[in-house]
């Protein structure tokens, strides 16, 4: 941790949801902590009870498996939150939080969190919202777990992470922090596997890649793949 203090939030949680922004016990009570890139905030199984507001940043969410290997849940960046679901429920913590980058997070404790969620409904709305997004996302991806084999996995993970190029070319621009590594670490495959796949996708004319950023040329024949 670079560093750590008590500090009242001003335009710090300008990302956040106005129910947030507005609270006062949240807004009064929170601790400022800065962290470096690849720190570990937050560790499986351990018992702690903050709640985490990511101001300025990004984390990872992973676990870990018996067999030592590390699986991806999700990569959260600002005006996201974390480490609710302990304090909610008193059990251990259910994944390692890293931070991707340079992050600066607020910390609440247990007891301000669960005072501002019986106190104001807008910010038990906000939280509840929250979690049952991360629901759907985790059944999704599970689904596709299933039903999937890894090229259609990785396909429809580009499409999810794909918007229209700002140059109006009919372009699909795909998240520029997503490469070859990041994509294996998400789908909880291997580089080898993630890198002969964009190879075949790039043969075929569905995506081209410029500089570091990849482009989805043919979204329907994409769309095809990822369906399986």
């Amino acid at each position: 941790m670079i560093s750590s203090g008590k500090t009242y939030m001003t335009d710090e949680f300008k990302t956040f949801d106005r129910a947030i922004k507005n609270c006062a016990i949240i807004r009064d009570n929170i601790v400022l902590s800065e962290f470096s890139a690849g720190q570990t905030i937050l560790i499986e199984s351990e018992s702690t009870a903050q709640v985490y507001f990511i101001l300025h940043g990004k984390v990872k969410v992973t676990s870990f498996h018996p067999n030592g290997k590390e699986v991806w849940h999700a990569a959260l960046n600002q005006g996201h939150t974390f480490g609710e679901m302990a304090a909610i429920s008193g059990l251990p913590r259910s994944a390692t939080i890293v931070t991707l980058e340079e992050s600066k997070i607020g910390i609440l404790s247990k007891s301000h969190f669960l005072n501002a969620l019986e106190s104001d409904s807008g910010v038990a709305l906000f939280f509840l919202k929250d979690m049952v997004s991360r629901l759907q996302k985790a059944t999704l991806y599970s689904n596709e777990r299933v039903a999937l084999e890894i090229p259609g996995r990785i396909c429809a993970e580009l499409l999810r992470q794909a918007s229209p190029h700002q140059f109006g070319n009919g372009l699909l621009a795909v998240n520029s922090d997503l490469t070859v590594t990041t994509l294996a670490q998400q789908l909880n495959t291997s580089r080898e596997t993630v890198s002969r796949t964009m190879s075949s996708l790039t043969e075929a004319g569905c995506i081209k890649k410029a500089g570091r950023r990849f482009f989805i040329t043919n979204k329907a024949a994409l769309i095809k793949r990822a369906e399986g």
